[in-house]
């Protein structure tokens, strides 16, 4: 049962829910599960879509317009790996999408070898990245969300497996955007200053 609760900030009424950590754990679950946590808060929702991101990327504003004025329930933005300005290192761990003739995801690929990723870029004109940045209908995702199995590996229930399982059941259901900019990024300590820089270079 996840906690509810709100706040206001420079007159912004905030509400936000906690994830709570399971017995036996000492972490939360993951991004599937702290959604599904959330989404039970808020059952007004249902009928409805939202837009849900990662909260250390700083996404443009016309990312979350595109989604908002999408017309269709479920998408995403696909971001063109080109026009990120990290590290080759970095980039290449970010999981890549796979997308139908109709621009609508049927994959997202974690660690491609590189004869995938030359096959993608073949098809597409370019390699999509998925920088977690989704529209959801709250009434398709929440289900996927509660069935949603831990990764072997990492041991979180994943917001990405959630969204393949709703794809594989549901064909055609999110819609992929492409665009190409940079999204900076707050993973590492490393990336404060970058970020500093980034931020002042676009506001002066």
């Amino acid at each position: 049962m996840c906690i509810y609760e709100k706040n206001i900030f420079n007159e912004l009424n905030i509400s936000y829910a906690v994830q709570q950590i399971p017995n036996g754990r000492a972490k939360p679950l993951g991004t599937a599960d702290a959604l599904y946590q959330g989404l039970l808060s808020v059952s007004q929702w249902e009928g409805s879509s939202f837009i849900v991101c990662n909260s250390d990327n700083l996404y443009s504003v016309e990312s979350f317009r595109t989604l908002q004025n999408s017309e269709y329930p479920n998408a995403m933005i696909d971001y063109d790996r080109n026009g990120l300005l990290f590290e080759n290192e970095r980039i290449r761990k970010f999981a890549i999408t796979k997308k139908n003739s109709r621009g609508f995801l049927v994959d997202i690929i974690e660690k491609p070898n590189d004869e995938f990723i030359q096959l993608i870029e073949e098809k597409d004109g370019y390699i999509g990245v998925s920088m977690n940045i989704f529209k959801f209908s709250y009434d398709m995702i929440f289900p996927f969300l509660e069935k949603t199995p831990l990764d072997q590996e990492r041991n979180e229930k994943e917001l990405p497996t959630s969204v393949k399982m709703m794809i594989t059941k549901y064909s055609d259901s999110v819609f992929a955007y492409p665009f190409n900019e940079h999204v900076p990024d707050l993973t590492f300590k490393k990336d404060i200053i970058p970020v500093q820089e980034y931020l002042k270079r676009i506001y002066e």
